[in-house]
């Protein structure tokens, strides 16, 4: 995909690495553990609003023939601030934490299908579609619903509090909260249940997200971390720290490799989910970054920020060892010397002037 042209310290097409900082190869700065899923030459940033879009000449961003808007769906008398379709694409929920309504809509016929009354900030589809949950902004706030009929299933009683994100497990029996509290919280979702409550964080527990064999749940917190959970047995596996404010998101990739983080010091960070080692910084964002999101296939990472900007991210263009030296000219400018390539390419690629 297109590499973008606004990473680094300022500079164009200058991604930031896990493990150095060498003024030179910052594209291929960091340990030498580091190896699959380091970013391109950048990514693309998209400004919301109708800016432009931009990138490197050698990667032209592809324009579409025509643009327009497919549907207006009005029905929220204030602003959204959250959108989030069904897993089979066809319905699309729409909430307003000021209007204090969650709305269903049909994407085919742009109808409305319901309105939900309560205060949200967050909402999930279950993998299957069928169950929808909503809340966020009360106490006890985790309500079901059955998102075929919009009938109220019911409430997760216990001692949720406050709750800033819910999380699915990938065969959707698990319903993960993270609390106010610093706790995150596991729950029988046909029962209703709480059965296990995971203490770590130590300050709010800001976001939960399950690997996609939902054998490890990651959790983000306002205390600069992002930590790593044993779902059977509720174990703490790891503290992953680097950041140096709160930690907005975390998202495991399709293929459950890597993690991506995302904070209030305007860094994306990648880590390894086995050995729990940082990867890249990946740096460009002007301001908080909020959220992150892998493509399904896993080769682009999305990240939003309170600078205005969505950017995408190519998280596949060192994923093997020839795509590395293909690319290591474009992203350093010149073949590096024999004593840069030890300190940053991994092991096992034999050093040899790879730019014309």
């Amino acid at each position: 995909m297109a590499a973008a042209a606004t990473l680094g310290r300022g500079e164009p097409g200058v991604p930031q690495l896990a493990g150095g900082a060498a003024p030179f190869p910052a594209g291929l700065a960091g340990s030498r553990a580091a190896r699959a899923n380091w970013p391109s030459a950048g990514s693309r940033s998209r400004r919301r609003g109708g800016g432009s879009a931009h990138a490197s000449p050698k990667y032209p961003p592809k324009r579409p023939s025509s643009c327009c808007r497919l549907a207006s769906l009005d029905g929220h008398r204030s602003p959204v601030q959250s959108v989030r379709f069904s897993p089979d694409g066809q319905t699309l929920a729409t909430s307003s934490y000021i209007d204090r309504t969650t709305r269903l809509w049909s994407v085919r016929t742009h109808r409305q299908l319901a309105s939900f009354s309560s205060v949200v900030s967050w909402m999930d589809f279950s993998p299957d579609g069928r169950i929808f949950v909503t809340g966020g902004r009360e106490y006890s706030s985790v309500q079901l619903w059955n998102a075929l009929t919009h009938r109220h299933l019911g409430t997760l009683d216990g001692p949720t509090g406050m709750v800033s994100s819910v999380a699915f497990s990938p065969d959707g029996r698990t319903l993960a909260t993270a609390g106010w509290d610093g706790k995150l919280r596991l729950w029988d979702v046909q029962h209703r249940r709480l059965t296990a409550t995971l203490a770590g964080h130590t300050g709010v527990a800001q976001s939960v997200a399950f690997t996609p064999d939902g054998k490890t749940l990651a959790s983000s917190g306002r205390d600069a971390t992002a930590r790593l959970w044993d779902v059977r047995t509720h174990r703490h596996l790891a503290t992953l720290s680097g950041h140096t404010g709160t930690v907005w998101s975390a998202v495991a990739s399709p293929d459950g490799k890597n993690l991506a983080t995302t904070g209030d010091d305007r860094t994306v960070r990648l880590w390894d989910l086995q050995t729990h080692q940082q990867l890249a910084i990946l740096t460009g964002h002007t301001g908080v970054l909020r959220s992150a999101l892998f493509a399904p296939d896993g080769n682009t990472l999305t990240t939003s920020s309170d600078d205005g900007t969505v950017r995408l991210w190519d998280t596949d263009a060192f994923n093997d060892l020839a795509t590395l030296t293909n690319k290591a000219c474009t992203i350093a400018g010149r073949s590096l010397t024999e004593r840069e390539w030890r300190r940053y390419v991994p092991d096992g690629v034999a050093h040899h002037r790879i730019c014309p």
